[in-house]
């Protein structure tokens, strides 16, 4: 019984595991072109909220938002197992800009709360390279 049971053990964390990689593999969620325009979004203390996105080298995204709360925002992608953040604003309430892609990358928007949370509202705008600057 007790060697039944670990088994089950085991399955449910390798199922968890499995479902998280998923999770982390999931489809971008804008495309290029697209505007997204999002009100109070609710974040939970020291919880975070993302978009990701994949962009050619030449693509832009041009963000804009605004906090009720301080809260950290970059614009990261991963490299292996290290997350590199291209732009970070530390303990902001809104802020505005053009990011430039490099090169082909899947990127993410993060918005990390402290202990009071914050309601968002954010507007992305993925501008493909041969859009007019």
């Amino acid at each position: 019984a007790q060697v039944a049971l670990m088994s089950i053990r085991v399955c449910t964390l390798a199922t968890s595991f499995v479902a998280l990689l998923l999770g982390a593999c999931a489809t971008d969620t804008m495309k290029s072109g697209e505007t997204r325009t999002v009100k109070d979004q609710v974040i939970a203390p020291f919880e975070f909220h993302e978009e990701c996105m994949t962009l050619a080298t030449g693509d832009r995204i041009d963000y804009r938002f605004e906090s009720s709360s301080l809260l950290d925002f970059d614009i990261r992608y991963r490299e292996g197992s290290a997350l590199i953040s291209t732009i970070s604003r530390n303990d902001a309430r809104a802020d505005s800009g053009v990011f430039l892609s490099p090169l082909v990358r899947r990127y993410c928007t993060h918005w990390q709360t402290g202990p009071k949370g914050a309601i968002l509202d954010y507007q992305l705008r993925l501008l493909p390279a041969s859009a007019p600057r």
